[in-house]
């Protein structure tokens, strides 16, 4: 179902994120304490937190059903993913498969799937039903500000109301559900952009294939946007063409899994990540438990909501 206006699926995971850091030896290390006791409010939270949307759903659904109204998925197709692959692949899948981009290796594209019931209403239709749902999502909104941007949720509507029921506080939950979902993987990236030691390692990896004649890439995405460029002009017909293309993509891949491994790449992104991300956890240790307690007592007001039918 549609979440708020700025969907963005939970970033931080149950990792092993504690592991590494030690290792690293800095003098900034963060409180392996606060940062485990973050880790695992972050974890129980995400739980709950899914949860209590899966609950949510079904009380705007009932909401508009007891309307009149039918049920469409606004959603629509999945959107692929534009995360990329800053991660050099190891030496013995480089060796067999390159990055994995002849065309060959894709699933067969599927035709384009019929248009949906929501699709096929009219635009007046589609407005009463927008309304009844969403409310005035002009002006009928709570939002947050989170300094580049703001993040909103309606507060007319069926998800509205229900919203108000579960949540109650609806701008404090987008200033923790944002900082929990985004801030923290955002300041980590800013940690790892600005680390001396994982610039040197690049710079030595950029190096390393300079000297397998690969000069002018900085990190391993840009060595594997270089190879997707192999596939362009190939046609995808031409079997004896991917075949050489392939080739030439091994080549790339397995330069640069080498050099990753001859320069430590690998083991210093994985540490300095997992430091970053350590020290935002012991930072915001406050605000996750805040939002762990949160989204429990989200959930228990959710439940009774379900409960009264």
């Amino acid at each position: 179902m549609f979440a708020w206006f700025r969907r963005s699926a939970l970033l931080i995971g149950g990792v092993a994120l504690l592991a590494g850091i030690a290792a690293c030896g800095s003098d900034d290390t963060p409180d392996p304490a606060a940062a485990r006791r973050a880790q695992a409010a972050l974890d129980t939270g995400a739980e709950l937190k899914r949860q209590v949307l899966a609950v949510e759903n079904t009380l705007v659904d009932r909401c508009l059903t007891a309307q009149g109204l039918p049920l469409y998925d606004l959603d629509g197709a999945a959107v692929p993913s534009s995360r990329q692959n800053f991660e050099s692949p190891p030496v013995e899948t480089a060796r067999l498969l390159g990055y994995g981009l002849d065309p060959r290796r894709r699933p067969p594209e599927s035709e384009k799937p019929p248009r949906s019931a929501w699709e096929r209403l009219p635009d007046a239709e589609r407005l009463r039903y927008t309304r009844a749902r969403f409310g005035d999502m002009d002006s009928d909104v709570v939002s947050y500000d989170f300094g580049h941007g703001q993040i909103s949720s309606p507060l007319g509507g069926c998800v509205g109301r229900t919203r108000l029921a579960i949540y109650g506080d609806l701008h404090e939950f987008l200033r923790l559900d944002w900082l929990v979902t985004n801030q923290l993987k955002e300041a980590r990236a800013q940690a790892v952009r600005d680390d001396e030691g994982l610039s040197q390692a690049l710079s030595s990896w950029s190096a390393c294939m300079r000297d397998k004649g690969r000069p002018g890439l900085a990190d391993p995405a840009a060595a594997r946007r270089n190879a997707e460029e192999i596939y362009a002009d190939v046609d995808p017909a031409d079997r004896a063409g991917l075949d050489r293309a392939l080739a030439r993509e091994i080549e790339a891949a397995l330069a640069d899994a080498t050099c990753a491994d001859t320069t430590r790449l690998r083991e210093v992104s994985q540490q300095v990540r997992a430091q970053a991300m350590a020290e935002q956890l012991a930072a915001h240790e406050a605000d996750i438990v805040a939002w762990r307690e949160f989204m429990s007592k989200a959930l228990g007001r959710a439940q009774q909501l379900l409960a009264l039918g």
